[in-house]
């Protein structure tokens, strides 16, 4: 994909669906585990592709595997996607404030602010024996 930068801030569903391919291929060429959930997940088990109405796409990685995505995230940048990793607002009982809850992948609009392609990356966390 060659479009990473969008003048118009406007939502496409060919977008998305070329940003999720295109972070898939690279977590699967890199041997990234991950697992799809949400409305990505149940239009391609449904309907064999993303849901037309989904607005972004949402991934599960496992905390031990974070590191192993952390790996590809400069690759991402390189590839013209926005990447930024949000902290817990407060500790918890699985994890303190300084660890990573959820990337957010995005294009960008006028080349500052988040656009309208997007991907969810949340980072799951073992508790106790769960």
């Amino acid at each position: 994909m060659t479009k990473k930068n969008v003048l118009l801030k406007q939502f496409s569903l060919e977008s998305l669906k070329g940003q999720f391919l295109e972070i898939i291929d690279l977590l699967n060429a890199r041997g990234v585990n991950y697992y799809l959930v949400g409305g990505a997940l149940l239009g391609i088990v449904r309907n064999g592709d993303l849901l037309p109405w989904d607005r972004d796409t949402d991934i599960f990685v496992k905390y031990e595997d974070f590191n192993e995505f952390l790996n590809i995230v400069d690759e991402l940048k390189k590839l013209g996607w926005r990447c930024k990793v949000e902290n817990f607002v407060e500790d918890c009982a699985f994890a303190d404030s300084l660890k990573p809850r959820i990337i957010k992948i995005s294009d960008s609009w006028l080349w500052a602010f988040r656009g309208p392609t997007r991907m969810d990356v949340d980072i799951i966390y073992p508790m106790d024996s769960y």
